[in-house]
């Protein structure tokens, strides 16, 4: 078996920092301590070059209290503001390509360092997305009696 491994990137942590990034990934999931649901973020670097391709994640709780966090990455990704308020519907896999900007640190985690997202932030490379407001319910049906 031949493989060349010239183009296998560090896996040292970057340094601290803010980078350019494009959104490539993100799936909902299921806390297993609280059951609570959450989206997982995966960015990949494009600016600076000497760390292009590199993925770091972050994670947005989908929970009421940390709904602030959600918006502040849509509104990175592209989300008017304006757009964000009360109810809304959106598919978090239609904003992969988004560009933005991604603060990151160092954390340790099972005795290595690894990089992890502190704050998505808006790029001028970031292109303005519009999100849609919920669908309204369905009217109720009048009960019937028998």
């Amino acid at each position: 078996m031949r493989v060349d491994m010239r183009t296998v990137t560090s896996f040292e942590p970057m340094p601290v920092g803010t980078y350019e990034a494009v959104l490539t990934g993100v799936e909902e999931r299921v806390a297993q301590s609280s059951g609570d649901p959450y989206l997982n973020w995966e960015f990949t670097i494009v600016g600076p070059s000497e760390y292009d391709n590199r993925k770091v994640w972050d994670i947005t709780s989908l929970s009421e209290k940390a709904l602030w966090r959600l918006r502040q990455t849509l509104v990175a990704l592209g989300l008017d503001p304006a757009d964000l308020s009360g109810e809304i519907d959106f598919e978090p896999t239609e904003l992969i390509g988004s560009r933005c900007l991604v603060e990151v640190n160092q954390e340790e985690w099972e005795g290595q360092m690894r990089n992890r997202v502190r704050k998505v932030r808006i790029s001028s490379q970031t292109k303005p997305i519009q999100a849609a407001p919920a669908a309204a319910p369905a009217p109720r049906r009048a009960a019937r009696r028998k």
